[in-house]
């Protein structure tokens, strides 16, 4: 991912994802922009330009949960350890 200097923005400009090996990435891996891109950088701007409020931190986590724990994610079906 870039980012724009002038607004510290990112720009959804992005290589594809590889690991250190060159291969890519498991189906699983999720892209950050997935979770905060650029159009809710302007319905939910970044209060100081660099980090997200509370509010995007909501949103983020409920895309984070979504991906995670819903069908077909890496922990899909996963409900709350027993001890």
């Amino acid at each position: 991912m870039c980012l724009d200097s002038d607004s510290g923005h990112a720009l959804g400009r992005r290589p594809a994802a590889r690991g250190a090996d060159g291969q890519p990435l498991p189906p699983h891996h999720l892209e950050g922009t997935d979770l905060y891109g650029p159009a809710d950088a302007v319905e939910l701007p970044l209060p100081d330009a660099l980090h997200p409020g509370p509010e995007a931190h909501r949103v983020m986590g409920e895309r984070f949960a979504a991906h995670a724990f819903g069908e077909g994610g890496p922990f899909a079906g996963a409900g709350p350890r027993s001890r």
